[in-house]
Parts: C-alpha cells; structure tokens; sequence
C-alpha cells in the first residue's frame, strides 16, 4: 500500500517533474552534476547555481524543488537544504500540477497581510517548522556543560563572558533575586485586552517582585534532544508568570503558554538589550503591524541591576515596568 501511495505521488507531480527534467538539459551544456538521493533527483552546476542567484529572495537560493526533483547551486548546497527541500517534494506528491498556483497563491496572500511573500508563505513555513527540530537538535548538541546550557551564553557566545558581573549574574541559573518595579500602563482602549492576553503586571508603584531562575534538562518526555531551558518563577507583587526560555538559530525565544516571542540580544555598553523580532501564537507567525512590540533592557547597579520593559502596540503604550532587583544570598 505504502509503494502505491508512493507511485501515486510520483505520477501526480509527473508534470512538474517533467519541467526539471527539460531545464536540466537546457543547463547541460554549462556541466551538471545528477544523482539519485532516496528516490529524488538531485542536480547542481554552474549554469544553475547562476540561476538560482537571480530568485528574488535575499541573497539568492541554495536550492529549488520542481516535482522529484531538486536543483542546488553545489553539492554542499543539496546537503544542507536536503530536509526543507524533502518538504518540498513531499508537496509536490500532494498537490500535483496544482502546486505552483497554489504557492503563487499563497505568496500573494502573505503580501496582502503585509508579511513575506516567501518566509511567511504557508508552504515554506510548513518546511521551515519541519527542519526546525533539527536545528534544536544540532542546538542542544553543541553545548554539555551546566554553564554551555545557558541560552544566554548560546546566543551571545564569548560577549556573554564580557558583561558586566551583576548584569551576567542576572542571566545565570540557579537564580533567586527580589526587587521593587514600578508598573505603569497606557491608555489605550485595547490596553485593558492586551495586559490580560501578554499576562503583564498590574499598573502600581513598588510592586515588589521575585524571581526563580532554574536549567532545565534538554530532553524531552518523549526522550527527543532539544536545546536546554531556562525556566523563570516571576512574581509580581502575587501574581505569578512562568516562561522558558531556550536558544534557537542565533536568537532567544521565550515561551509563556501558547505564545512564543523570539528576541535578538544585543550588549549596548554594560547593559544587555532585547529587541523583539517576532511573536507566534502556537505555530501561527502574528502579523507585525498586529504583533506587539516588547523591547528591554538590563543595566547594572552597585548591588544588583535594573531591569526596564517597554510593551507597545502600533505605537501606543500598553506597559512599561522598571526597578532595581538584587540577588538573594542563598541561590540553592
């Protein structure tokens, strides 16, 4: 059953297929290379990796599937794209004839939203996410040690070292460390909705708040390696937040319930910056013209360091909180 499912799939992209098989002797007279790779056709040269440059992607493309068939711009190219462009393929075995129109039709959507017409295409988000336990695999894999797990120390690599003592304390599990915030919130009508859905703290002065950072391990129940988290124990006032948080592709994601926010890191003089790069709830990307943007920074201070948070929203305030925390003297 599993083989006439199979050739069922073949004979249904046979169109598309048919396709890269004429552009592939139209590139034979500049040199290709072909082999077979668990029954898809792989074939790069110098003809196609000029071709594949001029894709009107950043940069160009490594790679491009056309029915069972993938094009690379080297050898090197085809290894490493080989399980997003699987996706592809396994695509193609779907749709059919009816695959090109269908991710036309799925860039101009993306467009109409104002996202990309490519990374937020429907087909290539389902290719990405496929290679994304992967990359989480490859994450988790470079780093053994307790001090490696920090997914600080993955994402800023040597400059993690470099900040300043108390602002790197801040970033270092076991962690237990109190303070006072000030919470304030806008006044925008949605403010009210969006608080209750990001799970922000309530509007006060000396909020006093606590905070419990721990490693945890980077396996799953299901035994499946992932990059060590950092699981943060955040009270506010009595109101608790829990987050993880891990390294993923150069980038901190922390993760609260069925929202993800991903985060570049950035050291500015002593202090360390979040800026917010994305958002998903569960695996669908928020649009950035709807997304809420989340930007912070921790300075250090003689005894501790401060922590400041800014949550806006097209431009209008939802919430911003900032105040000296310090460590407890036993982080057992």
């Amino acid at each position: 059953m599993r083989f006439v499912a199979r050739l069922l799939g073949y004979l249904w992209a046979l169109p598309n297929s048919f396709v890269a098989m004429i552009l592939c002797a139209a590139a034979s007279p500049w040199g290709i290379h072909a082999r077979i790779v668990t029954g898809v056709l792989e074939v790069h040269g110098r003809g196609i990796a000029r071709a594949l440059k001029a894709v009107p992607i950043t940069g160009g493309a490594i790679a491009i599937t056309l029915g069972h068939v993938v094009f690379g711009a080297s050898a090197a190219a085809l290894e490493v794209s080989r399980a997003h462009e699987r996706v592809h393929v396994r695509q193609y075995s779907r749709w059919g004839p009816f695959f090109l129109p269908a991710y036309a039709i799925a860039s101009v959507i993306a467009w109409i939203r104002g996202r990309s017409p490519y990374r937020d295409n429907a087909f290539e988000v389902s290719a990405y996410a496929a290679v994304a336990g992967i990359e989480r695999r490859l994450d988790a894999a470079r780093f053994s040690g307790a001090d490696e797990c920090s997914p600080y120390r993955q994402v800023l690599g040597d400059s993690f070292a470099a900040l300043q003592a108390n602002v790197r304390r801040a970033h270092e599990a076991p962690l237990r460390a109190q303070g006072v915030l000030d919470v304030e919130h806008g006044t925008h009508p949605f403010t009210a909705l969006l608080v209750a859905l990001l799970r922000l703290p309530a509007a006060g002065r000396g909020v006093p708040v606590t905070l419990r950072a721990a490693l945890e391990s980077g396996k799953s129940a299901a035994l499946i390696a992932s990059p060590p988290t950092m699981r943060w124990v955040r009270r506010f006032g009595g109101w608790p937040l829990v987050t993880h948080q891990y390294a993923h592709r150069g980038r901190l994601v922390e993760r609260y319930g069925p929202g993800r926010v991903h985060y570049r890191l950035c050291v500015d003089g002593d202090s360390l910056v979040y800026e917010q790069e994305s958002m998903r709830f569960l695996v669908v990307p928020a649009p950035r013209f709807l997304a809420p943007r989340i930007r912070a920074r921790v300075s250090p201070e003689p005894d501790g360091w401060r922590v400041d948070v800014v949550v806006e929203w097209r431009g209008h305030l939802i919430c911003r909180y900032g105040g000296i925390v310090k460590p407890m003297e036993s982080t057992a």
